[in-house]
């Protein structure tokens, strides 16, 4: 079966989509932040952590992996609805975890929940919705579950990693109301950052991933829950899922979505099997860039209910908290006939340089030359700077901050050389550019 992926258009640094909106405090970070009680993703269906080991389009794994954000001395408390029945959850401290969708897993994990025995269980709905008690149990939210817990060593970014349970396995109904024991799967599980072993005061904000990796185990189940999504040079993004039916999939950003020629194919890529790495698009050259910017869970608005936790997690990142302007100067074209002048079907070079930018586009206007007057000029093109329009001719690619010369072959769109006369173009510089792989869904409600 033929399957696709979807990634959406780019964003301009001056259209930017934030994840804007109030949102009230979340008890606790994890499968209770994308299924609350109410609220995007309170209806539907559930989420379900995916451990399988399939790498997706050659680029993100199935298996799910997270972090989170710690400061020394603070606890991160865990939990799990395999707990009771061999599931565990492994803690690693602050280290290189390799590609970002595609960790490479350490040899050993610094803390693993079942050596804190009668820890880190959550039974059901209510407990999910609760959260975790305190570390050491002195304090409790009503519904809450007890903890496995960890106190960071030191200040930095962790990796979790949830595990099956070895016995009691529950056929996934994908039901929110009813998460389900699973020997491949985690229906609920818990990640929260507090300041001590006492507290009940969730520091919401301090986890992310790469890459989501859900499996529902069936079609016709749907997802209604939000992502949020922070680029790097700053940009901010919210996801919303709308009656998502992706069966088994895998969600993650980046800068330019698929590859086509080193520059982003702003169209679907087609593989010829689950997995989407092989097929139609691979043999033509397409290529999947890997997960890029971190997903959150929890809202990341600039002036959200997690503000100040989100910016400790970007800080660490090395991303900065207010988006600069891209800036483009001293644009010009170089033709093989010197200065701006070329012969017909040869084109030449653009330059230009760039600061604070992700992307460019270069779209070199035909105009409305007639058929009559140009027998190659496919007739009802408009004089416009349509990249789409196929009279006129669009370069893409990344463009980091720098000086940038890009080559033009002196052909249109649609493969025709520009006849002779004067032609202008428009050279644009892009950041906050994300795009949004939806790796093998199945269809959208």
């Amino acid at each position: 079966m033929l399957r696709c992926a979807r990634a959406l258009p780019a964003l301009t640094a001056l259209a930017v989509l934030l994840g804007l909106g109030a949102s009230g405090a979340a008890l606790a970070e994890g499968s209770r932040t994308l299924h609350p009680a109410t609220g995007p993703g309170s209806t539907g269906n559930r989420g379900v952590m995916d451990l399988s080991n399939g790498l997706y389009a050659g680029v993100a794994r199935q298996r799910q992996f997270l972090y989170v954000y710690a400061q020394a001395g603070e606890v991160i408390l865990l939990g799990s609805r395999n707990r009771s029945n061999g599931g565990d959850v492994l803690v690693y401290n602050p280290q290189s975890f390799g590609a970002r969708g595609n960790e490479t897993i350490p040899a050993a994990s610094n803390f693993s929940c079942a050596s804190q025995a009668g820890r880190g269980t959550i039974a059901n709905r209510a407990q999910e919705l609760a959260g975790p008690n305190s570390a050491d149990l002195t304090a409790t939210v009503p519904n809450g579950f007890a903890p496995c817990w960890y106190v960071a060593p030191s200040t930095g970014i962790y990796g979790v990693r949830f595990t099956a349970a070895t016995s009691g396995n529950q056929t996934n109904t994908a039901d929110i109301a009813d998460p389900r024991i699973s020997t491949s799967l985690v229906s609920a599980w818990d990640v929260t950052v507090r300041a001590n072993l006492s507290s009940l005061a969730d520091l919401n904000g301090r986890v992310f991933t790469y890459a989501w990796a859900i499996y529902l185990t069936a079609n016709g189940r749907v997802i209604t829950n939000d992502l949020h999504y922070v680029s790097s040079d700053g940009f901010r993004y919210r996801q919303t899922f709308r009656g998502l039916d992706p069966n088994r999939a895998v969600f993650y950003a980046n800068p330019k979505g698929f590859i086509d020629a080193g520059a982003p194919l702003y169209h679907d890529l087609r593989g010829n099997s689950a997995d989407v790495n092989a097929g139609p698009s691979f043999t033509a050259g397409v290529t999947a860039e890997a997960p890029t910017y971190p997903m959150f869970f929890s809202d990341v608005a600039p002036a959200g209910p997690n503000a100040v936790e989100v910016n400790r997690v970007l800080s660490a990142l090395a991303i900065p908290l207010v988006p600069q302007q891209p800036q483009l100067s001293a644009p010009t074209f170089v033709g093989n006939a010197g200065g701006y002048n070329t012969t017909v079907n040869s084109g030449g070079v653009f330059t230009f340089t760039t600061l604070n930018t992700l992307t460019y586009e270069i779209v070199i206007r035909r105009g409305s030359v007639g058929p009559g007057a140009d027998p190659n000029h496919p007739p009802g093109c408009v004089d416009d700077y349509d990249p789409a329009n196929v009279c006129n001719r669009v370069l893409t690619g990344v463009a980091l901050s720098g000086n940038h010369a890009i080559l033009w072959n002196g052909l249109d769109n649609a493969g025709f050389a520009f006849p002779v006369g004067n032609f202008d173009f428009q050279i644009v510089g892009r950041n906050g550019e994300i795009h949004f792989p939806m790796i093998d869904v199945e269809g959208n409600a």
